[in-house]
C-alpha cells in the first residue's frame, strides 16, 4: 500500500444556481441501476430507510429515532442537477443542496460540484473522478469577507482499482490532518453496500468489488495511528451484507444491520 502526498481539498455546499431542465441536454440518470438497493440501515438506535425511483435512483431517505422520524430527506431529478431538500420536524423551510452533473460515466452525470441554495459561489465543493468513474478528489472552498477562503481536500488513492487510502488536507492547520488506510479487502466476498446500492450512482463508483477487511486511522495530530479496525460481514442467500461488525482490538465499535 502506498503512502499519499497530498496538496489540496474537500465537502463542501453552497447556492443560487439555476437548475430548469433543459430539453436540448441529455438525460444523463437515464440509465437504470441494477444493483440491489438498500432498504434500511441500523446502527445503535439510528434506522435510515431509503426509498427508490423506478430507475433505481434515492428518493427519499428517513431517518428514524426512537421509533420516530426526526428528519428527511427528498431527492429531485433534473437532467443537469441533483437536488435534495434537508427537512426536520421544526417546521422550517427545507436546506437545499444543489448537485450538478456532468454527462460522463455509462451515460450517467458525475456530480461536479455542489452547494446551498444560497449560499453560491462562497462555498462549493467540486468533485473529480478518475476513468473508472471513482472519485479522486473532492475540494471544498469556503469564502468568508475579510478572511483567507478555508480549503479542505479529501484525496482518494486507488490500487488495481480499489480504494488504498483517504487523506483530508485543511487550510486551517496547514497540513493533512486526517487519513484512512484501507489494508485489506475481503476477496471472496461481494460488496453489496457501495454507491449503486444507495441509488447514488451520481456519487462516483462503488470504491471496489469487495468489502473493506482491515482499515486505519491518522489522527488529528497528524501523527497517531491508530490501532487497526477490523470488519467482519455476514450475508443473506442472496449474497447481499446484512450485517457489518467493526472491532478495535478486543472492543465492539460499531454494529450496522441492512436490509434490502
Amino acid at each position: 500500500m502506498k503512502t499519499p502526498f497530498i496538496p489540496l481539498f474537500l465537502i463542501g455546499l453552497s447556492a443560487i444556481l439555476s437548475c430548469k431542465k433543459d430539453n436540448h441536454s441529455p438525460a444523463v440518470q437515464a440509465v437504470t441501476s441494477t444493483a440491489p438497493k438498500v432498504k434500511s440501515f441500523t446502527s445503535n438506535s439510528l434506522t435510515y430507510n431509503y426509498s427508490y425511483d423506478s430507475a433505481g435512483r434515492i428518493s427519499r431517505l428517513d431517518n428514524i429515532f426512537g421509533g420516530k422520524t426526526t428528519s428527511w430527506i427528498t431527492y429531485t431529478y433534473t437532467d443537469t442537477a441533483v437536488l435534495f431538500g434537508f427537512q426536520d420536524t421544526s417546521g422550517h423551510p427545507p436546506l437545499i443542496t444543489v448537485y450538478k452533473l456532468g454527462t460522463e460515466g455509462a451515460a450517467r452525470g458525475r456530480a461536479l460540484y455542489s452547494y446551498q441554495q444560497g449560499y453560491y459561489p462562497n462555498n462549493v465543493t467540486r468533485y473529480v473522478y478518475n476513468s473508472n468513474g471513482q472519485l479522486v478528489t473532492s475540494t471544498q472552498t469556503m469564502k468568508t469577507t475579510g478572511a483567507p477562503d478555508y480549503v479542505q481536500i479529501n484525496q482518494y488513492y486507488y490500487s488495481n482499482g480499489t480504494l488504498d487510502s483517504m487523506t483530508r488536507y485543511d487550510t486551517r492547520f496547514g497540513r493533512v490532518y486526517f487519513a484512512t488506510y484501507y489494508d485489506s479487502y475481503y476477496t471472496d466476498q461481494q460488496n453489496t453496500v457501495g454507491n449503486d446500492n444507495f441509488g447514488k450512482s451520481w456519487m462516483g463508483a462503488n470504491t471496489g468489488a469487495h468489502p473493506v477487511k482491515q482499515s486505519r486511522l491518522l489522527e488529528n495530530n497528524g501523527a497517531l495511528i491508530s490501532d487497526p479496525y477490523i470488519v467482519t460481514y455476514q450475508y443473506d442467500v442472496s449474497g447481499r451484507i446484512i450485517n457489518a461488525v467493526t472491532t478495535v482490538g478486543t472492543s465492539n465499535a460499531g454494529n450496522i444491520t441492512y436490509t434490502y
